[in-house]
């Protein structure tokens, strides 16, 4: 299933979260250490983080921004046991898709995991779907310029007969001539 990296000084935490989660089908990376984990991220791919924010080598909230910087759609969701709430809003104004103190009710961490989870395959279908959009307004641009071109030669460069025989007005050619960097000249 997902890949979960999970960042946490407490072993009993790593423990408990990854026995849930493997419980579920995913694949748990472990680590104690936010620089660790960050030369772990640089060369792999994960689904989801779980990210402590007082770690024995670095600030979490500042290892999220780091991750951010490199991995901007890999869900973090941070844990706490002792945060305010000043740094929970920061958390999640640096990215952060949720924020659960310690020890988190195990309903509520598979829960959001869960959704965390669907909001990155959502919103990386979304940036496929944009992708072939623009992929097929692009072939469709490049087909009606090849279409214009065509009438043009057909009329022999005689503007007013390609208009009539593409069935658009003398002036919209013009603008889709301009618009397509079409240089009648040329045929």
């Amino acid at each position: 299933m997902s890949k979960i990296l999970i960042i946490d000084d407490e072993i009993n935490i790593i423990n408990t979260l990854g026995g849930i989660f493997q419980d579920e089908g995913h694949e748990i990376i472990p680590f104690n250490y936010g620089e660790d984990a960050f030369n772990y991220l640089v060369k792999e791919d994960v689904d989801l983080i779980l990210l402590d924010v007082c770690l024995p080598d670095c600030n979490g909230v500042e290892l999220l921004k780091k991750i951010k910087l490199k991995k901007k759609n890999i869900p973090i969701i941070m844990i706490s046991g002792n945060s305010s709430i000043d740094v929970a809003v920061s958390a999640t104004k640096f990215g952060a898709f949720d924020f659960l103190e310690k020890p988190p009710s195990f309903e509520r961490v598979i829960t959001t995991v869960k959704n965390a989870l669907e909001h990155a395959k959502l919103k990386k279908e979304n940036i496929e779907l944009k992708k072939d959009i623009l992929g097929l307004r692009e072939a469709r641009e490049q087909f009606e310029k090849n279409f214009i071109i065509s009438a043009i030669k057909k009329n022999e460069k005689n503007i007013t007969a390609a208009a009539s025989s593409l069935g658009i007005e003398r002036t919209n050619l013009h603008r889709k001539i301009k618009q397509y960097g079409i240089d009648v000249s040329k045929f």
